[in-house]
């Protein structure tokens, strides 16, 4: 993949707005001129408009460097098909920050023997030209079935860049080291992951319901969280049936609670291709932690049950 190939492909996403400093001084938003005048504005140079104002340290990722690098990495260095490689973008205030997603989506490893349940590794590339996010690649799972979102209590692997201005070179270098080692990690996690299939969960129905209720009971209304339990446990049961498993395991129990989570608890309903920029980035890491907490609490109060170890990769 030439330079060149990558300024059209970036083109078509709508990421390719190439930026500069100025002096606050000499950009036009009447927004600035209180910033002192040692700081540089961030102007997109096809539209002019001000990105963000940034201290004199403080030195610019382009876009389409960090897209390029990422990609150079996955398509050539270590050899992904770009057709086996599903790119989406997500913008925010006309490009002050961005997100983007790579699905590997050649890499599949099937938890179940059930069609469509299985996972695959996502880069997730972020930078903002206003300081609100920072340049960073990260690596997840996702599971393909119904899409809930991320795989994992924590990040697979996350490092963040410097802001390294025109060090092309150098960033290429790092990020393909980072994400080799990244993607070894998915391997070795997603076959982790299996074990959750095949692990029996060692709790019944009823001492569910009462300890989940209990859990809930911070983030829920008291008169709800019996209610709220009850509707988890129905969905571990659906995934059982999913899956047509003699007794729920611990892949039904994640599955079934980060469902209630995203589209129950939280109150989004909307579908998963219409994620906002917020709920893409932000969302997910919240409720990650909320599902990880729960189960946690659950292990503890139901005495530590055996698939706990397992939930703890």
């Amino acid at each position: 993949m030439s330079r060149h190939d990558y300024d059209m492909e970036i083109g078509i996403l709508g990421n390719d707005y190439p930026v500069r400093d100025a002096e606050v001084t000499t950009a036009t938003n009447a927004e600035i001129s209180a910033i002192p005048s040692n700081y540089l504005a961030v102007i997109n140079e096809q539209t002019q408009q001000v990105l963000g104002v940034n201290s004199p340290n403080y030195k610019v990722c382009q876009n389409k460097d960090l897209f390029f690098s990422v990609e150079t990495a996955l398509m050539e260095t270590l050899g992904y098909e770009p057709d086996k490689v599903s790119m989406k973008s997500w913008m925010k205030n006309n490009g002050q920050s961005i997100i983007q997603h790579y699905d590997l989506t050649d890499s599949v490893t099937d938890i179940t023997e059930t069609e469509g349940d299985s996972l695959i590794p996502r880069i997730r590339v972020t930078n903002s030209y206003d300081g609100t996010l920072p340049v960073s690649v990260r690596i997840d799972t996702l599971r393909l079935l119904c899409k809930n979102g991320m795989v994992g209590f924590k990040p697979i692997s996350e490092f963040t860049l410097r802001h390294m201005g025109n060090n092309f070179d150098e960033m290429q270098d790092i990020i393909y080291s980072r994400i080799e080692s990244g993607l070894n990690m998915a391997k070795e996690r997603m076959d982790n992951y299996k074990q959750w299939a095949t692990t029996r969960l060692e709790v019944h129905k009823e001492d569910f319901i009462k300890v989940g209720s209990k859990i809930l009971d911070k983030w829920v209304d008291n008169e709800q969280k019996t209610h709220r339990a009850e509707g988890i446990w129905e969905l571990i049961e659906r995934e059982q049936r999913i899956y047509d498993t003699h007794d729920p395991t611990v892949w039904n129990l994640y599955n079934g609670l980060t469902e209630y989570i995203t589209y129950g608890m939280d109150g989004h309903n909307t579908e998963r291709e219409s994620h906002t920029f917020r709920n893409t980035f932000y969302s997910q890491d919240r409720r990650q932690k909320k599902v990880k907490t729960f189960l946690k609490k659950l292990a503890h109060e139901t005495g530590g049950y055996q698939a706990f170890n397992i939930l703890e990769h």
